[in-house]
């Protein structure tokens, strides 16, 4: 069973991996789909949502392309 969207796009589909470019447009609309059907509230959702801005941003190594 997902419980997160981490999981779901890391783990199980490695869409963070193989679809990141995709992802950033459509990480919000996700979130807020998986939140509604899990009934999540609006700060679980913000967590969510910032756990997934985060792990995305590890995979695409921005943290390493900022420091010039």
């Amino acid at each position: 069973m997902v419980l997160s969207p981490v999981d779901y796009l890391l783990r199980r589909t490695n869409n963070i991996f193989f679809h990141a470019d995709e992802l950033s447009f459509k990480q919000e609309a996700f979130v807020d789909e998986m939140a509604r059907v899990l009934g999540w509230s609006k700060e679980e959702t913000a967590a969510k949502q910032a756990e997934l801005k985060q792990t995305l941003e590890q995979a695409q190594l921005t943290y390493l392309k900022q420091k010039s």
